[in-house]
């Protein structure tokens, strides 16, 4: 599978796999000229949580190849 850039579907399937994940936060997201900067949600916990998502999802990746 390619890597999550930005607006690929790899990435678009980490942000549904966290949102189905963490059901009970909230999940507001911010604009999308913010998600290169790494904001991709509006809540700073929620975003330092699905960074993290995102890196063991890419590491995962990773390491089953």
């Amino acid at each position: 599978m390619a890597a999550a850039t930005l607006g690929s579907k790899a990435h678009y399937d980490i942000l549904e796999a966290f949102e189905r994940a963490f059901k009970g936060v909230r999940l507001d997201k911010e604009a999308k000229d913010m998600w290169a900067k790494g904001y991709v949600y509006q809540n700073g916990e929620v975003n330092q949580l699905f960074l993290a998502f995102r890196r063991g999802v890419e590491f995962g990746r990773a390491y089953s190849q």
